[in-house]
């Protein structure tokens, strides 16, 4: 029987590091924060700039990415920096509007117009609401409201556009000939 010669511990070394030099690296967990440029951009940007603006951007981006819990935290943090921030409200509002609470985001919509009264997207935003809450007749205001201050406001154009024709088919559904299946 021969007996081994235990390597030395040098030798066990240099086995070890060749053995970790040759793994595969850890894969990086992968996230909407690294995978997403937008928000990787404005994530950094805030760490230099810690502004109401700042935090803005970031909830944008997150909104953007789809992650609207992040995305309301950080217009929660902007509103806390500034109050009187149109951008922030009006994000928030598009949040809860998003997540079917109307009924929540009103107040954040009006908050939008009220500081940013010439911001066609705050009208606009408050429009969609106020549709979400059945009030086709403000909701039309606010549409036609944005258009005046941005008549290139394509989205409240858009808006206008399927909330008359929502009306007008509403108005005809019941009429005698019609062939909607949905009047009620």
């Amino acid at each position: 029987m021969t007996v081994g010669v235990l390597p030395s511990r040098e030798a066990l070394k240099r086995a070890e590091a060749a053995a970790r030099a040759t793994r595969p690296p850890r894969p990086v967990p992968l996230t909407v924060e690294s995978l997403n440029p937008e928000l990787r951009a404005a994530l950094l940007a805030l760490q230099t700039d810690s502004t109401a603006a700042a935090y803005v951007r970031v909830g944008y981006a997150y909104k953007a990415a789809g992650v609207l819990d992040r995305a309301l935290d950080h217009f929660d943090e902007a509103i806390q920096k500034d109050g009187r921030l149109a951008a922030a409200y009006d994000g928030r509002a598009r949040i809860w509007r998003d997540w079917h609470l109307a009924s929540v985001g009103i107040g954040d919509a009006a908050r939008a117009v009220y500081y940013a009264p010439t911001s066609a997207a705050a009208q606009n935003t408050l429009g969609t609401l106020l549709y979400a809450l059945g009030d086709c007749d403000s909701a039309r205001r606010a549409f036609a409201r944005a258009l005046v201050l941005n008549p290139q406001a394509f989205y409240a154009r858009t808006n206008l556009d399927y909330l008359d024709h929502q009306l007008s088919a509403r108005a005809t559904a019941c009429e005698p000939g019609s062939t909607r299946s949905d009047a009620r």
